[in-house]
């Protein structure tokens, strides 16, 4: 089990840090350890972490057809930018190979259900929300990850991209 850190079970050590390929083994190993946390407070962390890491990843398969989002300027613009990008993929505009796994079926409404949980999480940082209300929106979340991690995983290998290096992009 060289390279392998048992409290974090991805492996580092691939030929192409950065790729889509190893930012979903990551995620997903990420992911495989919410099962066996005992808390709220470490299971929203890491469901917020995971979350974010998908949006990342999101906004690059859009990229990668040159497709952009029109969010503007606000202070609003900040959750524009997060409902824009989830609605992009469902866009007849958007190419199939990301329409078809990331825009058709349950996928828009588990991907709806983990952003407004990422918006009640911020709120529950920031004071304004309890345990009590964070909850069911962390346990939506968890619960549709693995059938967002595993469109996204199909999106990626439809454009063709596991092996590309992820460039984040500014929002």
């Amino acid at each position: 089990m060289s390279g392998h850190n048992l409290l974090f079970p991805a492996n580092l050590a691939t030929e192409k840090p950065g790729s889509y390929q190893h930012r979903l083994e990551v995620l997903e190993n990420i992911f495989s350890l919410i099962p066996a946390m005992s808390d709220l407070d470490t299971e929203a962390v890491t469901a917020n972490d995971c979350y974010g890491r998908i949006e990342e990843i999101l906004a690059g398969l859009l990229s990668t057809y040159n497709i952009t989002l029109d969010i503007g300027t606000t202070p609003e613009g900040k959750h524009a930018y997060h409902e824009k990008l989830i609605s992009k993929f469902a866009e007849a505009s958007t190419p199939a190979a990301l329409r078809q796994p990331l825009g058709s079926g349950p996928i828009q409404g588990v991907l709806g259900d983990c952003k407004t949980f990422r918006n009640d999480y911020k709120n529950y940082m920031a004071g304004t929300e309890t345990q009590a209300g964070l909850w069911p929106s962390l346990v939506a979340a968890v619960g549709g990850l693995p059938l967002v991690i595993k469109a996204v995983k199909v999106a990626c290998h439809n454009a063709s991209v596991m092996d590309k290096i992820l460039i984040p992009l500014k929002q």
